[in-house]
């Protein structure tokens, strides 16, 4: 949870009006509920390894994103 009146402060304390640090703990607060967990992520990399179990796998799912990274920096270079 989220202690919107410290976060304020600190904020401020950086040079932020009060305004302009209320603004920004209320759209932190509002997205909280969608923001990941440390449980979140170690339940996500349990599934990640169970799912990947093998070598053969992973360097799949490695060749997978090299051609995915290629791909995206072919499409910006043509723009």
């Amino acid at each position: 949870m989220l202690d919107t009146y410290e976060a304020v402060k600190q904020l401020m304390a950086t040079g932020m009006s009060e305004d302009q640090a209320g603004a920004v703990v209320r759209v932190v607060n509002s997205t909280s509920d969608k923001l990941a967990t440390k449980a979140d992520l170690e339940q996500l990399e349990k599934r990640f390894l169970e799912r990947f179990a093998t070598k053969s796998d992973l360097l799949f799912l490695a060749g997978f994103q090299v051609a995915v990274i290629s791909l995206a920096v072919a499409i910006i270079k043509l723009f």
